[in-house]
């Protein structure tokens, strides 16, 4: 029963998602939700935080996987330290690129030390 509220209600919510499972990046590039939401979750394999194994199993679109990797910082963070947390999510943003709006994406800054990758982008 319990699988069934699930299942439907995943449906239910697919139908109005705004992201379709396709292409992410480019024709050379075969980036899709699944392949960005295996990742996070590889990144949580070992550490005990069901809330957030369960957001991100259950995302609908790639807009909410972005969302959660504030979430993940944090839980990476308590893991390995902010360095390592940060080095990990910088290497996970570019899956998302050409998947977001340019207003979801961070912003180029003369303040930054490094990393400027911007997923929006689709140059």
């Amino acid at each position: 029963m319990g699988w069934f509220k699930t299942k439907f209600g995943s449906s239910f919510f697919e139908l109005f998602s705004t992201s379709s499972p396709a292409n992410l990046e480019g024709p050379g590039q075969q980036v899709t939700i699944e392949d960005i939401r295996q990742q996070m979750l590889l990144l949580l394999d070992g550490i005990n935080e069901p809330n957030i194994l369960r957001r991100v199993r259950y995302s609908l679109d790639v807009q909410g996987l972005w969302y959660l990797r504030g979430d993940l910082l944090g839980v990476l963070a308590n893991q390995w330290g902010e360095a390592a947390a940060l080095e990990k999510i910088h290497a996970l943003t570019p899956m998302f690129r050409g998947a977001l709006p340019r207003g979801m994406t961070s912003r180029r800054s003369s303040l930054s030390t490094g990393h400027t990758e911007h997923p929006g982008d689709s140059r």
